[in-house]
This record gives C-alpha cells, sequence and structure tokens, in this order.
C-alpha cells in the first residue's frame, strides 16, 4: 500500500535486546509510503545509541526520556512524530506481515482518531499455551471481532498496537504505566478517554502483532500484582468516566470451574481475585471524591 508518511513510536525499558528483531520485520513490511521509526529509551539514563540502528532501511531516531513510564515514553515519541500517521508498539513485539499497510488503510479509511490491531501471545515456555484467559487478558484483548468494530465492552485496544494520525494528539495520562501512581491500564483508559471526548476507536482485523510474555510476568506474584492495578485503573476509569462502556471480567469468565485445579487454572483464578479486589478497594476510595476529569485525548 501507498499513503502518507508513517512514523512508528517504540518506547524502551528493560527489553532493548528485542529491538533489532523488531526493526527488522518493520524493514521487511510492505508499506510503499515513507516510514520512519522513533525509539523512545525509558531508562534513567541513556542506553541506546542511534548508532547501531544506522544499518536499518528506514531512518531509526533515538530519544531518550529519563522520567519513568510507558505513559510518559510514549508521549514523548509521539509528540516527536513527523509522519502523517503515527503508530505505537513496543520493542518485545513483532508486527505481522501487513501491519502497517493495515493500520494505515484503517486510518485513512474511517477518520477515526485511534485504532488498534490486535495481539497475539508469544510464549517463551512450552507452559505458556496451557495460560488461561484470566492471566492473558492482563496481557492482551481476548476476544477479537472479524470485521471493523467499534471499542467497547469485550471490545479492547492493547497499547503495544496502537495508530493514530499524527493531527489527533493524542495523550497518555502520565499517572499510568510503570513509575507512575498507577502502574497499568494507561491504554484502556486513553481508548475510553477518546469516547467520553465524543470520537470513536477502531477495531483493525487484519493489523496484528504478536507480543512477547516473558517468564517473570507469569509468576504468581507478578500476576496477583498486575491483576490488583488493573482493577485499580478500572475503578478509576469508572470513577471519571461513568458513561464509559468498560469491561467487567466476571470471574466464572476468567477461570472456568470445569477446567479442574491446573496451574493455569489457579493462575487464573488468582488474576481474577486480584483484579476484583484491585477494582472494589480503590471504588470504596473514591466514594467521596468528586469525579477526575478524563484527559482529553483529540484535538
Amino acid at each position: 500500500m501507498t499513503g502518507g508518511a508513517v512514523s512508528v513510536v517504540v518506547p524502551v525499558r528493560d527489553h532493548a535486546g528485542h529491538l533489532p528483531r523488531l526493526l527488522a520485520r518493520l524493514a521487511r513490511q510492505d508499506y510503499l509510503g515513507a516510514l520512519d521509526v522513533i525509539v523512545v529509551d525509558n531508562h534513567p539514563r541513556p542506553r541506546l545509541c542511534h548508532q547501531h540502528y544506522l544499518s536499518y532501511p528506514m531512518p531509526v531516531t533515538v530519544l531518550h526520556e529519563a522520567r519513568a513510564g510507558l505513559a510518559r515514553a510514549r508521549n514523548r515519541g509521539i509528540n516527536a512524530a513527523s509522519g502523517e500517521w503515527v503508530l505505537v508498539t513496543e520493542a518485545d513485539t513483532l508486527p505481522c506481515a501487513g501491519w502497517v499497510s493495515a493500520m494505515v488503510r484503517a486510518l485513512a479509511n474511517s477518520g477515526a482518531p485511534l485504532v488498534g490491531g490486535q495481539v497475539l501471545p508469544d510464549y517463551p515456555t512450552a507452559e505458556g499455551p496451557l495460560l488461561g484467559k484470566g492471566v492473558l487478558s492482563l496481557f492482551m484483548p481476548t476476544a477479537w471481532p472479524s470485521a471493523l468494530t467499534e471499542v467497547g465492552g469485550r471490545w479492547l485496544l492493547a497499547g503495544c498496537n496502537l495508530g493514530m494520525p499524527r493531527s489527533a494528539t493524542l495523550t497518555f495520562d502520565p499517572d499510568l504505566g510503570a513509575g507512575g501512581r498507577f502502574l497499568m491500564c494507561e491504554d484502556l483508559v486513553t481508548t475510553m478517554s477518546t469516547q467520553a471526548a465524543g470520537e470513536f476507536a477502531l477495531l483493525v482485523p487484519g493489523a496484528v502483532v504478536r507480543r512477547v510474555l516473558h517468564d517473570q510476568d507469569l509468576t504468581v506474584r507478578a500476576v496477583a500484582r498486575r491483576a490488583w492495578w488493573h482493577g485499580v485503573a478500572l475503578a478509576r476509569a469508572a470513577h471519571s468516566m461513568p458513561s464509559a462502556n468498560l469491561p467487567q471480567y466476571p470471574l466464572r469468565d476468567v477461570a472456568p470451574w470445569s477446567r479442574g485445579f491446573s496451574k493455569a487454572w489457579l493462575l487464573s483464578a488468582l488474576a481474577g481475585v486480584a483484579r476484583i479486589a484491585g477494582r472494589r478497594a480503590h471504588r470504596r476510595g473514591l466514594r467521596h471524591q468528586a469525579p477526575r476529569k478524563a484527559v482529553h485525548t483529540c484535538a
């Protein structure tokens, strides 16, 4: 596909070793328009140097964002983007063939200020495929439509596979993401904020990336922690955007009893309980607070 210039924003913290794989995949995309990559080094001190990435066919710019936080790193890259279209992914993802073309086509044809593609798991161990929906839903949407669909309810976007026109001036809430007061769901809150501002977001079939699920993210402690903060972020979103169509994640769906007491079932059950606990605990703390104004994401 031929179209306007595209800038791909890639925040990097702790997974810099995966970056060459990602850049190699981007170099093989079939998009015929101009393409550049903006790598945002989110370590306290710079670790990445643009000279290491001069061999790729597309320009690779390295920026430094010392303030920890995935949301801050994304904002830094988006603000620096020069392309007509801005795509956002992460260093440990692998875009599938046609990813850039599918995202640009959806943006150009729909007029949506925000679109997102499907995320599939890339498992590091043989146990990976046994993970239940409750655990996978902490990292990526577990349901996906077969046609272009508006986001809402069970249909969700993931922060490692987003696209927007540069004119949309989308901003991620810097309170969210690692290093902020709340540890995750900046992509969910950004999506809901877009809708609260009267805009719409779309899911794009065919725009697929694979995301590595790291062993350290799948321990009991890591799953419980991530699920708790997922619940907290859902409570914050519901409080600041009461009319938002948020996912509910009932325990019966994420940890069905029919699976028996396998390791996968136990992790899914843990994720479900921790998410519910985080959501309820934070909701109680918000009862006497005025709703926090949602971040306005579109000009």
